[in-house]
This record gives structure tokens, sequence and C-alpha cells, in this order.
């Protein structure tokens, strides 16, 4: 399987929004609860909004030309880091594609991404906790 890794525009919000749709009713249908009141088109829209203000990013894995995988991420602060984080808001890989690898490499790209945003990386891979800071 080949891979492809892209930082997302606005221009992919229509992506990351369905994936992200797809992992919120994955939440539901797994705890049998609805946690969440959000619709496609507002979660779209939201999207491109803070993707073309730049306070998101996402990072979009491709296998040919079919979307498999998002991270997106939100940078903000925390004195326990000693300044600047990045936070992984959604996190979500098709089922069809797990256990293949796919979810850590969406992770190493998330931290090549903040190495560039130049947050201090501290990943533990035993814990399901990671924060990357400066």
């Amino acid at each position: 399987m080949t891979l492809e890794f892209i930082l997302a525009t606005p221009t992919h919000a229509d992506i990351i929004g369905s994936l992200v749709i797809q992992l919120t009713q994955e939440i539901c249908e797994r705890t049998n609860s609805q946690h969440f009141d959000i619709n496609l088109e507002g979660t779209v829209r939201r999207c491109e909004a803070l993707l073309a203000a730049g306070h998101y990013a996402a990072i979009i894995g491709w296998s040919g030309n079919i979307p498999i995988a998002v991270a997106t991420i939100a940078e903000t602060f925390a004195l326990y880091a000693g300044g600047k984080i990045g936070l992984i808001q959604e996190f979500y890989v098709l089922p069809e594609y797990r256990s293949s690898g796919v979810g850590a490499m969406l992770l190493e790209q998330v931290r090549h991404y903040g190495q560039k945003q130049n947050w201090s990386c501290k990943v533990d891979p035993t814990v399901q906790t990671n924060y990357y800071s400066v």
C-alpha cells in the first residue's frame, strides 16, 4: 500500500469534514450515546474558516485518490509544557486501514509538523497522551 500525507488547505475542508463526521458517528455508535450535534455542512464551513485563518491545521493520509486518515491540530499554550504546544483535536483512520500502521505514520507526520512549528517534541509511545511544546 502506497500512502501519501499532505498538509491540508481550506480546499480540503469537505474531505476533513467527512472524515470527522465518520469519527463522531463511530464514537456515538461505540458508546451508544449521541455525544455530538454536528452536521457535514456546518463542519465543512467551520473547518474551511479555521484553516483559512491559520487557527487550525490538518494532515490527510491518502491511499491512491482515497482519503483514509486525518489528524487535526490546533496550536495553544500551556504552562506545564513551557509555552507553545500543539493539540491533536481529531484523529481518525478508516476502519479498513487500521492495524496496518497508518495511524503510526499519521502520528509521525504530526510530529514532523510540530517540529516545523518549533514545538519541542515529547512523545512516549507507551502512553496514550503525548504533547509537543517549546
